[in-house]
């Protein structure tokens, strides 16, 4: 016996299972029986569409009343099963059988078209209005009988998904002979037609003026081509008699005349004309000589380059995504991949491109999702990312949990106020999941207060079961299930243009965050025999272009990063070849955990900005303040340092290591340090016991060329370091270490000198050292968000200086004992070594600051800083000492003769030898024992005491003979001259994300890669940020000395750059060169004379002033 089986779906009705409804428990719909032709249409059929209970698609007969014609064709010839042929289907049969068989089922309908209407004239094309909710290429070609290809053809679409930026689409009258189906637009179809031409006029002659199109064509009465002819011909008139127009053709006047509605040119002169005021006469510029330009002028053009670059990025490049949402869901790149070099452990960093994605920890996901639910709903894979979830929150829990659960089940997971649901759901078609959905579209509807319980996140995945237990009706059965879910999966609040325009806000359940997982396409190569036979790619791939169809018309979020993650990449899966191993499940939480929290964590927290992907910077109101104290700084550094770390303009990317990268850099420094070498130049050096100063050509003891020198190539070390993102290379950091000691042994080596022989321990001298050093770090915090203990090598120097200062300023006219100093500096050593490591002492100094200054500082990162270097300054303390004292015992003509002495005397050419060797021997020895640290903890345990022996080693080896002392690089000491600013400035220009990670300008190169333009990026803003650490090296310098003395000007570069004024009439000239009023005698004069006499004559009032100011500021930000 045959079976029936649906005209519609074409399945068994047998194999159809009804469909109940929850409530009630009855069918939802019945099968139907056509009158007509004798067919049957199942329940599931009608159910999703409600037209089959009373339309027939065959005969095109409807039972209820309609205006369409009935029955417009006759029926193909069809007998149901059991039932003899109709005669007439007989006689049709015979009738076409005479033709040839057609090739394709198109060229069937087609030639049976051509046969019947061969004799008949082709009909207008009909106009149809889009619905981009409802209208797909294929949906139209269904309803108005007509092939996909001749719509395509018809309307020049090149792809299926360009449909959605159409509002009409023609309807081929080759193919279709009636009414159009779609409901009229508002305006009527004329009104539709002219705002067409106008568009199109507008386009053709490449004009903006909406008044001015509407002239040529009502001129032309809608005729584009005569219309744009008309504006042409006008332009080429304009340009051909330039006296006429002057005032009337595209000059400044004549744009703004046009921008607010100004008739000019031909089209003017038809309107009354309105005079406008001629605008004032400009300057000349005078003209730029390429040939001669300077070489200061280099970093100034990259400095325009880099301005460009941004405007171009801000304007065209990422105007379409610029929090990086869309980035961050649909693309991206592993950094760490197994085919790439120096991937020890592959699969650990994703990099979307343009941003920085955070790897999300316990804590993270309880601050954005404490007292909601993470929802997973699907099959085995999206099982895998609930399991990634718990492992976040407990990984001991969720081994525990994962051992004893079942495959094919419902699981819960909660741990720290955040509970992980997920609902086995492999057909998307369950009641549960149906539920879990309303209940949170229900609750983002009602904008709740009350989100304990509430869902926070919703991730749905599915689609293998559909291609492994489905033969012929798969794609069928998982449309039918995507389209179940769809009304709960689109975006409700906007267009599907704007679903990834901004990141979610400080509001809970703000938005709609629900996602969709790509089909996991499985490694082919290694599926089981069964699963190999039915996951095929003729499967996979239908279900996923079904959803990017979905995606793009129905506003669907779909995360096609997952399926990114495993393109051509084996290692990536498991044994089975299905699933994915854990570190990628990790990452593919991670962009989901990204899109919801990145927005809620940054507004919360603060710096560091290290998650920059679907996350606004700060509020309106703190970015304004913020820019507001730049300009009032007037500090343009300062605003570019804003733009390119607090705004969305310039791209953040990941740091990862590659040696060879590490290498080429160092290589390249090394090379131009060798190159600059040359002899330093021979000073007048004052020798004790002599009245005057001898010129010396041999350099004394670490020169001022040296220590630059020295400054300079450890900037050098430290900036690729960080750059490179070194710190995880146990050896490169240990080195790193050591430079950073070494800058502090210079601290306390430079002053220490300084103090013992020019025993100068004023306030003056006291207070410009340490605004030279905190003047930058200080301003900084304010304008970019951070703190002044982020910058911690200012304060780190800072401490160490009155450490320094204090110790020799206390009982400083015994300073030339010996004893006594040593006693000093062990009792200093003590009292501060106790202040480090002894616990509350700084803890109760902070919360003291905290209490009265409103300073929030890291006390545990402070104390980290400051026990890693607990003893270096105090060794270059007493080498100081110990220098000077060698020094005057070899300098001195009268010396006691005391055998010692003597004997320091005599023998001082073998004790530079034997120093030298021992000093050699030290120097290898030190790098050797580091060997044997096995990781960073154990090494920042021995590292305030075994320091000094490689730094002492250094400097004995670096003096050890002249050639060594007079000879210095260059390029090295330049640096080192500017050595506090770049690696303050480094943390906003080199790098980004507050130094998580790099800054790239977006342009050079593939997006999607990491290498690619990423030379590019660092050679242009290598030279920016070198040039803005010069200058403002020197502006620093400059306003130090307004600051201190401003009666005495600094000079920079030969001219003098203004000083603050002194006497009053000189303070009288500027408030009258500036338009005030000027000073008259009497009260306010005096009053004015006295403030301004304070002002400058004393220091204690301008220091205590900036402290004031600092204060009120902190008080102010908090």
């Amino acid at each position: 016996m045959v079976e029936e089986s649906c005209c519609t779906c074409a399945r068994l009705l047998s194999n159809i299972l009804p469909q109940y409804d929850e409530k009630t428990e009855k069918p939802v719909a019945q099968d139907r029986r056509l009158e007509c032709c004798g067919r049957t249409i199942c329940g599931n059929c009608i159910r999703r569409n409600n037209r089959f209970a009373t339309y027939c698609p065959f005969c095109q007969i409807s039972s209820d009343p309609t205006p369409l014609p009935q029955g417009l064709r006759d029926p193909p010839a069809y007998s149901p099963p059991g039932s003899p042929r109709p005669a007439s289907s007989i006689l049709a049969t015979s009738t076409i059988a005479e033709e040839p068989p057609a090739y394709s089922s198109l060229d069937a309908q087609r030639s049976s078209v051509e046969i019947g209407d061969h004799c008949k004239e082709t009909a207008e094309d009909v106009l149809h209005f889009l619905n981009p909710a409802h209208d797909t290429v294929s949906s139209l070609a269904l309803r108005y009988s007509v092939p996909s290809h001749a719509l395509r053809k018809k309307n020049n679409l090149f792809a299926d998904h360009l449909l959605a930026a159409r509002k009409t689409i023609l309807i081929p009258g080759e193919y279709y002979k009636g009414p159009s189906l779609s409901p009229e637009p508002i305006d009527g179809e004329e009104e539709e037609i002219r705002k067409a031409k106008i568009r199109r006029w507008m386009v053709t002659c490449k004009v903006s003026d909406y008044d001015m199109a509407l002239l040529y064509l009502d001129q032309a009465k809608y005729d584009v081509d005569a219309a744009a002819e008309a504006y042409l011909s006008d332009e080429k008139w304009e340009r051909e008699h330039p006296l006429e127009s002057s005032s009337k053709g595209k000059t400044a006047p004549n744009r703004a005349r046009r921008k607010f509605g100004i008739q000019t040119g031909i089209s003017g002169q038809l309107s009354p004309s309105i005079d406008l005021p001629e605008a004032p006469s400009q300057p000349t510029l005078p003209q730029l000589d390429i040939v001669k330009l300077s070489p200061d002028q280099a970093p100034r053009i990259s400095i325009l380059a880099v301005r460009g670059i941004a405007g171009w990025v801000a304007l065209s490049a990422d105007a379409r995504d610029p929090y990086k949402c869309q980035a961050l869901l649909t693309r991206g790149h592993w950094l760490d991949s197994p085919d790439k070099p120096y991937s020890n452990r592959p699969f650990q960093q994703w990099q979307p491109p343009g941003c920085m994605m955070k790897e999300y920890t316990r804590e993270d996901i309880q601050s954005c999702l404490g007292g909601q639910r993470i929802i997973y709903i699907g099959d085995s894979t999206i099982r895998q990312l609930y399991w990634a979830t718990a492992k976040k929150l407990n990984a001991t829990a969720a081994d525990e949990d994962m051992r004893d659960a079942g495959k094919h089940e419902d699981l819960t997971f909660e741990a720290y106020d955040v509970a992980v649901d997920f609902i086995w759901d492999p057909f998307l078609n369950s009641s549960g999941s149906r539920h879990e959905l309303l209940t949170y579209l229900n609750d983002d509807l009602e904008d709740s207060t009350d989100t304990v319980g509430e869902a926070g996140l919703v991730t749905v995945g599915g689609g293998l079961w559909f291609a492994r237990h489905f033969d012929s009706d798969w794609l069928d059965q998982f449309h039918g299930s995507l389209d179940y879910l769809t009304p709960l999966l689109g975006v409700r609040r906007g267009s599907a243009s704007a679903l990834y325009s901004s990141p979610s806000s400080k509001k809970r359940n703000a938005g709609q965050h629900i996602y969709v997982t790509p089909v996991q396409i499985p490694f082919y190569d290694v599926l089981s025999p069964s699963r190999a036979s039915t996951m095929t790619p003729s499967k996979i791939n239908p279900m996923n272009e079904y959803l990017y169809n979905a995606s793009m018309t129905k506003g669907l979020k779909v995360v096609w990063s997952h399926s990114l993650m495993t393109w051509e990449s084996e290692y990536a899966y498991e044994e089975s070849g299905l699933h994915v191993i854990e570190s990628v499940s990790i990452q593919r939480v991670d962009v989901l955990l990204n899109m919801r929290c990145n927005a809620e964590l940054t507004y919360s927290r603060g710096y560091p900005f290290d998650k920059t992907c679907c996350s606004a910077y700060e509020k309106n109101s703190s970015v304004r303040a913020r820019l507001s104290l730049a300009l009032i700084f007037t500090a343009p550094v300062i605003v570019g340092l804003w733009i390119q770390n607090r705004t969305q303009i310039f791209n953040k990317t990941k740091k990862h290591f590659y040696l060879h990268e590490f290498l080429v850099l160092g290589a390249i420094v090394l090379v131009l340090g060798v190159f600059s070498i040359r002899r330093s130049a021979a000073k007048n050096i004052p020798v004790r016991h002599t009245p005057v100063e001898q010129p010396v050509a041999d350099q004394p003891f670490l020169s001022r060329d040296q220590t630059d020198e020295w400054k300079g190539w450890m900037q050098f070390a430290i900036l690729i370091y960080h750059y490179t993102g070194a710190s995880s290379v146990l050896r490169i950091y240990q080195v790193i270490r050591i430079l950073v000691a070494s800058y502090l042994f210079m601290t306390g080596f430079g002053h220490t000198l300084f103090f013992y022989q020019k025993q100068d321990y004023s306030l003056k001298r006291c207070a410009s050292v340490l605004v030279r050093l905190n003047l930058l770090s200080c301003l900084l915090p304010y304008v970019m968000g951070t703190d002044y203990l982020y910058y911690y090598f200012a304060p780190l120097v800072s401490f160490w200086y009155m450490v320094v200062f204090l110790t020799l300023r206390i009982c400083k006219s015994r300073n030339t004992s010996t004893l006594f100093l040593l006693g000093k500096v062990a009792v200093s050593a003590a009292m501060v070594t106790s202040l480090i490591r002894v616990p509350t002492l700084l803890e109760k100094i902070f919360l003291l600051l905290q209490h009265m200054c409103q300073i929030k500082w890291n006390v545990k990162e402070w104390r980290f800083r400051l026990q890693l270097d607990s003893y270096i300054v105090y060794i270059g303390l007493l080498a100081a000492i110990f220098y000077r004292k060698i020094l005057d015992i070899l300098h001195a003509q009268r010396f006691p003769s005391h055998n010692r002495i003597s004997l320091i005397r005599r023998h001082w050419g073998k004790i530079r030898i034997l120093s030298v060797m021992i000093a050699s021997a030290i120097f290898s020895g030190f790098w050797i024992f580091a060997r044997y640290s096995t990781n960073k903890f154990v090494y920042n345990r021995w590292v305030p005491y075994i320091s000094p022996f490689p730094i002492i080693s250094f400097i004995i080896l670096r003096n050890s003979n002249s050639y060594f002392r007079n000879y210095y690089s260059s390029i090295f000491a330049w640096l080192g001259r500017c050595s506090l600013e770049t690696f303050t400035l480094q943390f906003h220009i080199w790098l980004a994300a507050d130094t998580k990670g790099l800054l790239s300008l977006g342009v050079f190169g593939r997006r999607e890669t990491h290498i690619d333009g990423r030379y590019h990026d660092l050679a242009i803003l290598t030279v920016v940020f070198l040039w803005l650490s010069w200058l403002t090296a020197d502006a620093t310098a400059t306003i130090t000395t307004w600051i201190i003395d401003p009666k005495r000007p600094k000079v920079v570069n030969g001219p003098e750059t203004a000083a603050l004024p002194t006497k009053r009439f000189e303070l009288e000239s500027m408030i009258n060169a500036t338009g005030s009023r000027p000073l008259h005698a009497g009260a306010l004069s005096k009053l004015a004379k006295r403030v301004h006499t304070m002002w400058i004559e004393r220091l204690e009032i301008r220091l205590c002033s900036i402290l004031l100011i600092l204060w009120i500021m902190n008080m102010a930000k908090t």
